[in-house]
């Protein structure tokens, strides 16, 4: 069997590594697959391992921005797969639109699907980005032989949007690295912080207009100012520079008097790990997810969590959380001293969401992938 993998976008971090334990577990297990052809730029193959079993391919058109990428897809893409006798193609980034078949797409952003969201973005090239994505998208879901969805939430609002249930489809969830596994650490009461050794908040989340840093930032800078021995570290780089700005000028401010704001852009992964790992509670206000990873991390990495109280959050942290409303500054604050000034709810929050975060893991998420991509190739010969 020989599988082509249509990886002509950058993609995210998540993405990337969703990619990479596919691949991992392609060559680990072999499936009876003799040959997969991945197509991508030479930034994303050079992260690919290298394997017999893998050929790497590129073209100028894929090394040329977006513009050369979008005249690949949309002119010689499927005359190059063609070249190839495949079984099936399969899409991790739920772009492939071409004519070919059996195909298998995945869903793995919700901004294009959800118009209050990309509102959010003003008049911006970022919008039309979106709203270009999600006719792609559309057309990549509908004419697919499968969709891996990665949460029940994502197939009901997209099933719903695109009024197609999309019955060959599946929900997979992705994994969580191992590195960031660690038992929930002792809790103590507040009485035991002071400014010196403040109480933890971290948030991990990259700028963006649906992140709500914002928010996040006052309801601490109003904690402190009320007394509360409290810090906040944010992991991540500024990805809309309009909310970036803001960002940047509120934590200069504020730390003028008391620096109780770390903000970290450039972090690597093993770092990311040691602030969980330092950190007392963790805070997630984001209002648009398809699957929340970094909420996952946070459970794997056994802190309790504040978390946004909409999208699929409760699909995965489930009664394991404090929920608030990311757009009140109010209620974040109410929630913080909630878990704040209760040291068993702490204990408990943490216990619970570290146990429900065993139940995602790289090695399931990829044999169920694989499973599912060979199930819906059926030796089918390409058209």
């Amino acid at each position: 069997m020989i599988i082509i993998i249509d990886a002509c976008t950058q993609g995210s971090g998540g993405a990337r590594r969703h990619l990479k334990e596919i691949l991992n577990e392609f060559i680990r297990a072999k499936y009876n697959i003799s040959k997969i052809y991945i197509w991508g730029p030479n930034t994303l193959l050079s992260i690919i391992p290298d394997n017999p079993l893998i050929i790497k391919k590129t073209s100028k058109l894929l090394n040329s921005g977006i513009l050369g990428s979008f005249i690949w897809q949309y002119f010689f893409r499927d005359s190059d797969f063609n070249k190839i006798d495949f079984n099936c193609i399969y899409s991790p980034y739920g772009n492939y639109t071409g004519n070919l078949k059996p195909y298998v797409t995945m869903s793995r952003n919700m901004l294009m699907f959800e118009e209050k969201e990309r509102k959010k973005y003003g008049f911006s090239f970022a919008r039309f980005k979106l709203k270009l994505l999600y006719y792609v998208q559309k057309k990549s879901f509908i004419n697919s032989s499968g969709i891996i969805f990665l949460s029940n939430y994502a197939k009901k609002i997209i099933s719903d949007m695109l009024k197609n249930k999309f019955e060959s489809s599946v929900v997979i969830n992705h994994g969580v690295s191992d590195i960031f596994r660690k038992l929930p650490k002792t809790q103590y009461p507040i009485s035991k912080y002071s400014t010196t050794n403040p109480f933890e908040l971290l948030y991990v989340s990259n700028i963006l207009p649906y992140k709500y840093h914002l928010n996040v930032i006052n309801a601490v800078n109003q904690l402190a100012n009320e007394g509360i021995p409290i810090k906040l570290t944010l992991i991540g780089k500024n990805e809309f520079d309009k909310i970036g700005k803001k960002v940047t000028k509120l934590v200069n401010e504020i730390n003028i008097d008391n620096k109780i704001i770390d903000w970290h852009q450039n972090v690597s992964i093993d770092e990311v790990k040691k602030y969980y790992h330092l950190s007392d509670c963790f805070i997630f206000a984001s209002t648009c997810e398809n699957m929340p990873n970094i909420l996952i991390e946070a459970m794997s990495s056994g802190l309790p969590i504040i978390c946004s109280n909409t999208g699929p959050m409760k699909e995965f942290l489930k009664e394991s959380g404090i929920y608030f409303n990311p757009l009140s500054v109010i209620d974040l604050k109410k929630s913080i001293l909630k878990i704040i000034n209760d040291v068993d709810l702490r204990c408990e929050l943490s216990s619970k969401s570290y146990k429900l975060s065993l139940n995602y893991s790289w090695e399931k998420c990829s044999k169920n992938t694989i499973s599912y991509i060979i199930n819906n190739s059926n030796n089918l010969k390409n058209v």
